[in-house]
């Protein structure tokens, strides 16, 4: 389970994240989707345990496991997609079975 209670996170002052809660059952998986600048990144952060917020809470079971991706791919021979799908074999698997 993974729960944000009121979570507040500011830049240099500027408000980030303001009043910021939601809740997510255990087995659940869910993506975060905006416009540059929303917070997103900001928001798994937090949720990963990289940021304190400011205010509020963050909670996440014991247990429960959280996947982050930079932003940009390492340099090196392996792809952008390869990189992505080495993350969780879930979706590669996913992938082979719908070539089959």
């Amino acid at each position: 389970m993974l729960q944000l209670a009121d979570v507040r996170y500011r830049i240099a002052g500027r408000p980030i994240l303001d009043g910021v809660g939601f809740a997510l059952a255990r087995g659940r998986r869910a993506a975060l989707v905006g416009r540059n600048g929303a917070g997103k990144t900001t928001l798994l952060r937090l949720i990963a345990g990289a940021l304190e917020p400011d205010s509020g809470s963050v909670a996440l079971a014991r247990g429960a496991r959280v996947a982050l991706v930079a932003q940009t791919a390492p340099s090196g021979r392996q792809g952008a997609r390869a990189f992505v799908l080495a993350a969780d074999p879930e979706p590669a698997r996913l992938a082979v079975a719908a070539a089959a």
